[in-house]
């Protein structure tokens, strides 16, 4: 909708004059007319832009000075700072600053002259006061407490409660939802990747696109991917992404708002009636805050929420969110979806409720999942560990030696590079050591264990129905285990039980561990270990032995010709 505005060069006929030469503007309350300023033009045009910015409505300026709304300047005898008419007679729309306040010589935004514009533009447009006028007949709704204020609306004379002499910069929430009641909201507006951002000054005040005092804002964004920035904040920040919610930035008390939601077509929608972004306009996908203690609440959309540095408390609400509580203690609630955690402190705390979605953790320090999270990645240079809980976990190590523990339920574990430890737990995990000289280690097993890495087979224990790639150490239990080689050089270490350990292809190192072991030698250069004290070693084919004996062990060489080197503990 195009409405148009003209700037009074001279008084309207439609206004009287009295017997005494002067004229009455609305019921006598102001004379001596004068056209506006440069700088109250330019004031003018901003104010009914931020208008446009929110709503469906173009304006566009009427040269001839027969506008839909008029501006000019009176004296006004009721001591109002500005006055105007709602849409109806000729006097519709006009818009008047009072010549006797100085205030509105210059109104630059967030004075109160500037205010006093978009107040009044919103009477021009058709708005009411929050409270109820003397000469009002209707029935109108009437707002009390914060509603009555700054904190909500142009429209109130009560400042913001916990910002006093602090006025609005734009239109602020229940203004953009009224005007949108009206006339459509603009889907024009903002619809690239916006970030807003603040700044703070030396005197320790909030910059906002360039303000250097505390601010009151409200914000209309029609599309993108859009970043709430506060990390520069020092104080502590309260960060709400949910539309219709205010947030606390700065030295200020919720003093930010975003629009209430709307969908595609611009009409107003219950955005908690809502459960995926796709049907809504006006929503903030991502928010940093700074070195405060620090919170930030996402919404239905995928966010990206960065707490800085500080003790920070995140929480991802719906969607598939990725949370960084950057340095500090914090504490990061996902909800649901796929949320992705950054942890970098052990004293983090990460916590998702069941069936909210398949979760990650992406830790800078070794780390155990805890409830309801499935899947850990270790990041960084440092040698960790990471150890999962009963779900079905997938857990990845970095490019150094690492320790991955599956727990209960059925895990997948990636080494990546390095020589790393595989503990796959109890059910059927798939072990993937990846780079390196990697192990699978079955020692908290329940009972022996069988595994070829030759032939994949994996039986008895925690081993039974276990994947095993990449692996070139095979570590036992305290039970009786069968541990076979493949043909690369391998390390079979039996630990606790009686066991079987059938070297293959390749220089073995085979080592016993406590009991009485069997040990059979395979090509190439073997070493054994013998811990028991009835151990014994055979060997099929020509080799060379290193031998660690205990008392009463054997030593059997069939069809070949045996080279040992006895070699005495303790030498």
């Amino acid at each position: 909708m195009t409405v148009s505005y003209s700037f009074m060069t001279s008084l309207p006929s439609y206004y009287n004059a009295d017997e005494n030469g002067a004229w009455a503007v609305n019921d006598g309350q102001a004379n001596n007319f004068s056209s506006f300023s440069m700088q109250q033009s330019q004031a003018a045009i901003q104010a009914l832009n931020l208008w446009q910015e929110v709503s469906g409505l173009t304006f566009v300026e009427d040269k001839s000075g027969n506008g839909q709304i008029r501006f000019g300047n009176a004296f006004n005898t009721i001591k109002a700072t500005g006055w105007a008419q709602q849409p109806g007679d000729n006097r519709g729309g006009d818009v008047w600053l009072d010549k006797g306040d100085s205030r509105t010589d210059n109104p630059t935004q967030e004075t109160y002259g500037f205010q006093t514009l978009i107040h009044e533009i919103g009477h021009a447009l058709g708005l009411k006061h929050p409270f109820k006028d003397i000469d009002d007949t209707n029935d109108s709704p009437i707002l009390t407490g914060a509603e009555n204020s700054y904190q909500y609306t142009n429209m109130a004379y009560d400042y913001h409660p916990d910002m006093p002499n602090v006025e609005p910069r734009n239109p602020l929430l229940y203004d953009i939802a009224a005007i949108q009641y009206l006339y459509g909201a603009n889907m024009s507006t903002r619809t690239g990747n916006d970030t807003y951002t603040w700044g703070v000054k030396s005197d320790g005040s909030s910059e906002f696109f360039g303000s250097d005092e505390n601010f009151i804002s409200a914000i209309w964004d029609a599309g993108g991917i859009d970043t709430i920035d506060a990390s520069k904040q020092t104080l502590n920040s309260v960060i709400d992404l949910q539309p219709g919610h205010f947030s606390s930035i700065g030295n200020g008390t919720d003093n930010l708002a975003l629009a209430f939601a709307v969908d595609k077509a611009g009409k107003s929608i219950d955005y908690n009636s809502l459960d995926k972004p796709d049907k809504i306009i006006n929503l903030i996908e991502n928010a940093t805050s700074g070195s405060g203690d620090d919170q930030i609440k996402g919404n239905l959309a995928n966010n990206v929420l960065n707490g800085g540095d500080g003790n920070d408390t995140l929480y991802g609400k719906q969607g598939d969110d990725t949370l960084d509580g950057g340095l500090g203690v914090d504490s990061a609630f996902g909800g649901e979806g796929n949320d992705i955690y950054y942890v970098d402190s052990f004293n983090d705390a990460v916590t998702e409720n069941s069936s909210e979605g398949n979760d990650t953790v992406n830790s800078f320090i070794t780390y155990a999942l805890s409830d309801n999270i499935e899947n850990l990645t270790l990041i960084g240079n440092r040698a960790l560990n990471g150890i999962g809980n009963s779900l079905d976990n997938l857990i990845f190590g970095n490019n150094s030696n690492n320790n991955l523990s599956g727990a209960d339920g059925n895990d997948t574990l990636y080494g990546g590079d390095d020589n790393d430890k595989l503990i796959g737990g109890t059910s059927a995990d798939t072990l993937d050591g990846g780079n390196g000289n990697d192990t699978a280690s079955y020692f908290n097993s329940t009972g022996g264990v069988t595994v070829n890495l030759s032939t994949g087979i994996t039986t008895g224990g925690d081993a039974s129905g276990d994947v095993l790639k990449s692996i070139e150490y095979l570590e036992g239990s305290e039970f009786g285990d069968i541990l076979i080689s493949d043909s690369q050089n391998n390390y079979l270490w039996g630990m606790g039980g009686d066991d079987t350990l059938i070297a293959g292809v390749g220089n073995d190192i085979i080592d016993g561990g406590f009991g009485n072991d069997s040990m059979l030698g395979g090509k190439d250069n073997d070493t054994y270990y013998l811990g028991g004290q009835f151990s014994t070693v055979s060997t099929m084919f020509h080799s060379y032995l290193d031998l660690i004996p205990s008392t009463q062990s054997s030593i059997e060489c069939v069809g070949c010709n045996l080279i040992f080197e006895l070699i005495r503990v303790g030498e």
